[in-house]
């Protein structure tokens, strides 16, 4: 058997060496480059905790990185305003509602009984009473309402709540705030809109084989659809006070649920909203007042005296 020389291999060994340093080098730079990657893209999407990891490990390597310092110090300044949060946003984030139902209730009463969940649902030492305050012209707390809900987020639930009165529910420091006028849709509002895409996009998935009714109440029709729905994952059917419980005939077969919720509206003669909890069913706008157009000016009268002889 024959040896290579130790010197041999001192000589092969020096140029392997002087290779594989610079390659170590520029994969540990490839590495950080997409740990900074996956920071940025994670930062961007709102998912702190994956960016933070990230920004802590580039930062831990090169702890002059002006751009992982950026990122890192904006990060802490939104886990400030996420702690600071109201209580009521809380509590209502991480609960759900199990079976809720009321019919033709004043919004006054279930406004109270939202309230009321809501300070149930909340947990822990700091958890103190949760107020109720509205802000809402004569009449609107008489205005009746009906809803009916099972094993839901209770944001959702909040929300059709809301719809059904036709008023807005924020949840602030002292709890819940009720003033006029519903939701706003802002199509800015990346993350309202892709919830209510999604909702709307699972409704059109669900295929219902056959949906006949004649001369069925508007109420009978969306109870009927609820039961082919699973309502903790929705759509909710919610419909706004103010709704006349008029009847509809129909024989759909095969048909998606997004477009007999619209069948029922057509023959209701009603508009649809779709929400990240579901559809919500009213009574169209009424059409603008017209503008007070001027009266044309006449060309008769002392300024055309004497014009013709």
């Amino acid at each position: 058997m024959k040896f290579t020389p130790l010197p041999l291999l001192a000589a092969l060994a020096g140029p392997v060496l002087l290779m594989t340093a610079p390659l170590t080098a520029q994969a540990a730079r490839e590495d950080l480059t997409e740990v900074y990657r996956t920071g940025r893209n994670a930062f961007n999407k709102g998912d702190y905790v994956t960016a933070k990891a990230a920004f802590a490990r580039l930062l831990k390597a090169d702890p002059n990185f002006q751009l992982g310092k950026i990122y890192m110090a904006q990060i802490r300044h939104a886990e400030a305003l996420w702690e600071a949060r109201p209580l009521a946003r809380k509590i209502v984030e991480k609960a759900k509602v199990g079976t809720v139902a009321f019919r033709s209730i004043p919004l006054s009463e279930a406004l109270e009984l939202v309230r009321r969940k809501v300070e149930q649902a909340g947990t822990g030492p700091n958890v103190g009473a949760i107020g109720l305050r509205t802000d809402l012209p004569a009449g609107v707390l008489d205005r009746p309402v009906s809803l009916s809900v099972k094993d839901v987020p209770m944001q959702w639930w909040i929300d059709a709540v809301a719809y059904a009165g036709g008023v807005r529910i924020s949840l602030t420091q002292e709890g819940l705030s009720v003033t006029a006028g519903s939701v706003i849709t802002d199509p800015k509002d990346k993350a309202f809109m892709d919830a209510m895409l999604k909702m709307k996009q699972q409704a059109q998935e669900r295929i219902l084989t056959r949906m006949a009714m004649d001369h069925a109440s508007l109420e009978e029709a969306l109870a009927w659809l609820r039961q082919q729905t699973d309502q903790s994952k929705g759509p909710l059917l919610v419909t706004r006070s103010g709704v006349p419980d008029t009847t509809v005939t129909m024989d759909l077969r095969n048909v998606p649920l997004s477009e007999a919720i619209r069948t029922i509206a057509i023959l209701a003669d009603l508009e649809v909203d779709w929400h990240p909890w579901g559809a919500g069913l009213r009574l169209p706008e009424p059409p603008p007042a017209p503008t007070n157009v001027p009266a044309p000016t006449s060309t008769s009268g002392p300024a055309a005296k004497g014009s013709a002889l």
